[in-house]
């Protein structure tokens, strides 16, 4: 079965990522999604959308590689992302990557998070890569899903489209077994990852397991870059860390004040003040 990656609008995914991404066998592009597809060098197969986003030049340039183009219009009861998964699922795809699809609006985000969960897409291997996260959807009756992870990096677990029951994760500093992820419940938020890998399974449901990536992020000024942001590995804790910049000088304490704190004046009550009137 075909693998297929989704190129979407939103907040830009760096083409230095998505190129580093495996070469599927089929690239769709969800309307402007087409300009991240070029600018990772993957041409585009499908277009999907309405195409009021697209630039005039890139649906040329798309159209001169032979993509092939569903139009829809504008006035549609579905975003261009659900209709390019709906175009990859009618091509036999089983394993789909979405590239793309966060950040700006927030009925966007989640809108993109809720088809890209959808039951629709149950049968079929989803991953969502975004700059500096990678999403993975887990429905039950799929068995164990083996997500693989650096060390202490942090993820999160969210229930979609409902509760979810009988999760087990095991590989993280707070393992479940058999657990109940509610809906509106913060349960699986904010966990780690002990080891090289996490296996994530359900019963019931479909969750949304979020990897926190860093990598190097590059700094652009009128267009060119100018320098490069990379995490820093630091064998320090935090308090260690602290200690030896305020020796080097490049941090400073901030003063010390102690302020002696005097008891306010006693003032009379409303209720005393009504009683001494009443003379009670």
């Amino acid at each position: 079965m075909p693998s297929a990656h989704i190129f979407t609008g939103g907040d830009p995914v760096s083409a230095d990522r998505s190129a580093a991404l495996p070469a599927p066998d089929l690239v769709l592009a969800a309307d402007s999604g087409a300009e991240l597809a070029a600018a990772a060098g993957r041409p585009v197969d499908v277009l999907v959308g309405d195409l009021d986003s697209i630039a005039e030049e890139t649906l040329d340039a798309a159209l001169a590689d032979g993509a092939v183009v569903e139009a829809h219009p504008a006035d549609k009861d579905a975003t261009d992302l659900e209709l390019a998964l709906d175009a990859a699922l009618r091509r036999g795809a089983d394993e789909i990557v979405v590239i793309g699809g966060g950040g700006g609006r927030l009925d966007h985000l989640l809108g993109n998070a809720a088809v890209i969960s959808s039951p629709a897409l149950r049968e079929a291997s989803v991953r969502w890569v975004l700059e500096h996260e990678t999403a993975y959807v887990v429905h039950a009756g799929r068995g164990r899903t083996t997500i693989p992870a650096a060390d202490g990096v942090s993820f999160s677990a969210v229930p979609m489209g409902g509760n979810a029951t009988g999760v087990t994760i095991s590989g993280a500093k707070w393992d479940l077994s058999d657990a109940v992820l509610k809906v509106g419940s913060s349960l699986g938020v904010s966990n780690q990852v002990r080891g090289t890998e996490i296996t994530v399974e359900a019963d019931g449901g479909a969750l949304l397991v979020i990897l926190r990536e860093e990598h190097a992020v590059t700094v652009s000024y009128r267009g060119q870059p100018v320098a490069e942001v990379r995490p820093v590995d630091s064998p320090m804790s935090i308090e260690e860390r602290l200690d030896d910049l305020t020796r080097r000088g490049v941090l400073v304490p901030a003063e010390k004040r102690s302020t002696r704190l005097r008891p306010a004046a006693r003032r009379e009550g409303a209720l005393e003040r009504f009683l001494t009137e009443r003379g009670d």
